[in-house]
């Protein structure tokens, strides 16, 4: 991205240059003129010059704006995709250890269940305890076999995700260098703008200085030459 010097206004020929300028200072200070005019116009023709930039530059302060609130969306989103990433992951296994706890319960449970039922049936207590024993053993590996076999599921639904969120992840941070470097180039070039403007300034407070010191010298010299003039200008 290029950024266009704003064209300017060209200067009256009174004012193109110092020394032009100077002559011109002289020739109002030796004449009945006041200086308020001329220097109106010297502030007229600067604003003139400087239109453009000025627009250029509240232009760029605003896409500047836009830009922020844009990026703070994408950081949002990024840090919102870094979160749930970490989140999913955990729920998964925190998810699969509950399931693993609630066989193992159920399996115990059933255990019980079968030692206090069968004691009065089987011969002896070692009976109904070994039968409970079996099925609760039988129980806990189902709920190991099926642990392992969510485990596959589970890590191949992660791999997905995973991949999933880092495509995300890299399109959002990819978007997010997009649009830090379109900021840096719209500083970059709101810098240029105002350095614009401020030399047009500072080129105009010159002149004036310029002005009012050549009129003031003129004028003294006239009032010095005909003291008339001056107590005529201060109304005496």
């Amino acid at each position: 991205m290029t950024t266009k010097t704003p064209a300017t206004a060209p200067l009256p020929d009174w004012l193109a240059d110092e020394a032009s300028l100077a002559d011109e200072a002289v020739l109002f200070g030796l004449s009945e003129a006041r200086p308020d005019e001329r220097l109106a116009q010297i502030r007229l023709a600067f604003l003139e010059r400087t239109v453009l930039v000025e627009k250029q530059i509240e232009q760029a302060q605003e896409h500047v704006s836009d830009l922020n609130a844009v990026i703070d969306a994408a950081q949002t989103d990024l840090n919102a995709l870094q979160t749930l990433q970490l989140t999913g992951q955990k729920r998964l296994f925190s998810l699969a250890g509950q399931r693993l706890l609630i066989r193992f319960g159920l399996s115990l449970v059933g255990c019980a269940a079968v030692i206090f039922s069968t004691n009065q049936l089987l011969p002896t207590p070692f009976a109904s305890v070994l039968l409970g024993g079996l099925v609760g053993l039988g129980g806990i590996g189902a709920a190991l076999i099926r642990y392992a076999a969510d485990g596959r599921a589970r890590l191949n639904q992660q791999q997905a995700d995973r991949l999933i969120q880092e495509q995300r992840l890299a399109k959002t941070e990819s978007k997010l260098v997009d649009y830090q470097q379109t900021k840096q180039q719209l500083i970059a070039d709101l810098y240029q703008y105002e350095a614009i403007r401020d030399a047009q300034h500072a080129h105009r407070d010159r002149l004036i200085r310029l002005f009012e010191s050549e009129f003031d010298l003129a004028r003294s010299l006239r009032y010095s030459l005909n003291p008339n003039d001056y107590r005529y200008s201060e109304g005496i």
